[in-house]
């Protein structure tokens, strides 16, 4: 495990707390890495790992509309000049130069943004135990870190992505401090049940159901139901089906297998069954789900 030692700032850089972070592969057949990384809380270490998709700058010469149904991972933006009007469920806001705002996945929004010129980045941000760590926000999180945001418009200017990708690392970690209650109490209680969490990232989901799980775990179905729920803090079905869907995107973004060969690999019988689960998930059709690349070439924001 490497440990990233703390950088003297320079006018063009920041000084970051001590993080300690170490790639790995994720499923066998995804082949990218997450980059993983802990933060201390009280008695208990929180890892979390994040995988940066896209990290591109726009500058629309004129208004822009975009609508996203659901989009999959979480995007954090950064405005140098000019500025958006976004609009989620909970309201409309106005985004703005000099603060950094993240916008949780699986959130539909739309959004005009004016004449400008920003960064924008696309991250995946899990826990431990393979759960989206933003999911279940509503809203938009906003920053306003000066050191922070100057480090990032300097990073950008220079192309460089590495120093980008370790200040959004602590800008996730900012944004993170109001869920450490529930991520640290999902670490003392799901202890139990690491090593079925293990089996779960490694095996095709869509062939287990919680009756599975329970005798994987010598069980009874329903203690079982009743006991991952009270120490996850989510219900055993709906771990699959979170485990399930992301592991979805991850191949849809990843790969270049087929709809058909990502169903199987899922562990689908039935590739129009993966159809109907993961659009009524995403609001969208896998098929539209682009490549990694596709993000970067037109499809901004």
């Amino acid at each position: 495990m490497a440990k990233r030692k703390r950088t003297r700032g320079s006018k063009n850089e920041v000084s970051l707390p001590v993080a300690t972070l170490v790639l790995e592969k994720t499923a066998a057949e995804v082949p990218c890495s997450y980059t993983e990384y802990s933060i201390a809380a009280d008695d208990v270490t929180i890892t979390l790992r994040c995988r940066f998709l896209v990290a591109e700058t726009y500058n629309p010469p004129f208004a822009v509309r975009y609508n996203h149904p659901a989009p999959p991972f979480v995007r954090v933006f950064v405005f140098k000049k000019g500025g958006a009007d976004l609009s989620v469920k909970k309201g409309n806001y106005a985004l703005k130069p000099g603060r950094i705002y993240l916008i949780p996945d699986t959130q539909p929004f739309t959004v005009t943004y004016r004449p400008s010129v920003f960064h924008y980045f696309h991250l995946q941000v899990l826990d431990h135990s393979g759960l989206s760590v933003f999911k279940d926000l509503r809203g938009i999180l906003t920053m306003r870190d000066t050191r922070i945001y100057d480090a990032i418009i300097e990073g950008m200017k220079r192309s460089d992505r590495r120093w980008v990708e370790t200040l959004l690392l602590h800008v996730v970690a900012r944004f993170c401090k109001p869920l450490m209650g529930e991520l640290q109490q999902r670490v003392r209680c799901g202890e139990k049940y690491a090593g079925l969490l293990e089996v779960l990232q490694r095996n095709p989901v869509a062939s287990l159901s919680v009756q599975d799980l329970s005798e994987m775990m010598h069980m009874s179905r329903s203690v079982f139901a009743k006991d991952f729920k009270r120490r996850m803090g989510i219900s055993a079905k709906d771990y699959l089906q979170n485990v399930l869907h992301q592991r979805a995107v991850d191949l849809l973004l990843h790969t270049d297998l087929t709809i058909l060969e990502i169903a199987h690999t899922l562990g689908y019988r039935e590739p129009t069954y993966f159809h109907r689960v993961f659009k009524k998930a995403h609001w969208n059709d896998p098929a539209n789900v682009p490549a990694e690349d596709a993000w970067k070439n037109g499809r901004h924001g």
